[in-house]
């Protein structure tokens, strides 16, 4: 298993870069060390629901700022 992981962190640091790497590491520990549970009536079920919030949050910003200027959504106007 730690070969699956070391090539997968090489791959991800060589495909993609360092700042995808430190983000892949980030959501590792972010999803392994909460409590991430389907049943809202968990004591700890707050905790990981504010994981994945955290998660979302930092996808959404970083698919936000590669858009580089463009709608979210539709086509961008045309120049007159």
């Amino acid at each position: 298993m730690s070969l699956i992981t070391s090539a997968l962190i090489l791959l991800v640091l060589v495909r993609f870069g360092l700042l995808a790497t430190a983000f892949y590491a980030f959501a590792g520990f972010l999803l392994s060390n909460f409590p991430l549970t389907l049943d809202a009536s968990a004591w700890y079920s707050g905790y990981g629901f504010a994981a994945l919030l955290i998660f979302a949050a930092v996808v959404l910003y970083a698919f936000r700022n590669s858009l580089g200027g463009r709608p979210l959504l539709g086509a961008p106007p045309l120049d007159k």
